[in-house]
């Protein structure tokens, strides 16, 4: 809470990760709305949707087990920057996933 509302980002820190995201969804006029890392992460229960194991809390990237978004329809390929988009992700998953829409960890 920031002068009596609730604020969009946690810290100066994780404000700096989403500003990519928000620039090139503004860029390709995709849908965007505000995101809540710490809201994604209970939501995804810390697992990786991509290959369903849990997500290290701890961790920090580039540790290949660390937290990171994942926007499941990437931005490149027309996918908005909303809460219904992302999902919670390994780095390492989420790096070898890129923009592409279909991926396994098999692959």
């Amino acid at each position: 809470m920031r002068g009596g509302s609730v604020a969009s980002h946690c810290s100066r820190a994780c404000y700096d990760r989403t500003k990519g995201d928000v620039r090139r969804a503004r860029e390709r006029a995709v849908e965007r709305e505000p995101i809540y890392r710490a809201r994604v992460f209970q939501r995804d229960d810390w697992r990786c949707h991509l290959c369903g194991e849990a997500i290290d809390r701890s961790s920090v990237a580039p540790s290949p087990l660390a937290p990171t978004l994942d926007h499941v329809v990437p931005i490149a390929k027309g996918g908005g920057h909303t809460m219904a988009n992302i999902r919670a992700a390994h780095f390492l998953c989420n790096s070898s996933k890129s923009d592409q829409l279909e991926w396994s960890p098999a692959a």
